[in-house]
Order: C-alpha cells, then structure tokens, then sequence
C-alpha cells in the first residue's frame, strides 16, 4: 500500500475491554456513558475511551496506518502522533519537550515506521530516547 490517503472518512480505533484493537466509526452513547467503535452495521464494540485514536490518513515506510497514539523511531527521539488542536492538524511530539512539535506529512510518513503505539508500548515514550 502507498503512502497515499485512502483512508474512510473519520475512521477511528479503539481496544476493547478484552484488549483488542477495534476499528471503524467512533459513537459515543451518551445514556449509558460508553464509548463505541462500529462498522456502522453489526460490528459494535464498546472500547476503553484513553485508547481511542483517529485515523490520520496517512501510511509508514511499510504501509502501515498511522493513528494518533501511534510512535515513530527517530535515532535519538521516539515521537508520538498527537492531534493539535490548536494548529488544526496531526503532529508529531516528544514527551520530553512539549514545545518541540513537527508536522505529520507524507513525505515524513514515507521515511520512517511505526514501532508501537502509547497504550501498548507506554515504555517506548519514557524519557523521549532511545
């Protein structure tokens, strides 16, 4: 797969209370206060709300989607996919410099790979190094 955007419009992925990933449209149902990710059919899966993650549109190195929450490999850093709401967009963050933010694009994405994600690997973003 190119690193092209092919993506479904407002796709997200979430885990589920038995620890897999899920992935379609996020719903929350306000009456009963959960969190729900669906195909939009008959796929519903109520998920745990911190690991919920927007598709980003864009693909790694390998292909592979990148969602917010995903993490990158950068020799000395390890950054993580973040939505900045403020700037309107996906970009890439340390956890040790809060300030220090890059763009998410196609031509970073088609460079570099993703190893993990912050709620798999929460060990991968200590201290930001590697």
């Amino acid at each position: 797969m190119s690193t092209d955007v092919k993506r479904k419009p407002f796709e997200f992925r979430g885990r589920n209370f038995v620890g897999k990933w899920c992935t379609g449209y996020y719903l929350y149902d306000g009456q009963r206060g959960r969190h729900v990710i669906t195909d939009g059919l008959l796929d519903i899966n109520g998920v745990v709300p911190e690991t919920i993650g927007q598709l980003t549109g864009l693909y790694d190195k390998n292909g592979k989607p990148i969602y917010e929450g995903d993490i990158f490999d950068l020799r000395e850093f390890r950054i993580k996919v973040v939505y900045e709401v403020d700037m309107g967009r996906f970009v890439l963050r340390t956890d040790v410099e809060k300030s220090w933010m890059l763009p998410l694009d196609k031509a970073f994405c088609s460079h570099y790979a993703i190893v993990g994600n912050i709620h798999d690997n929460p060990e991968m973003m200590k201290g930001g190094r590697l």
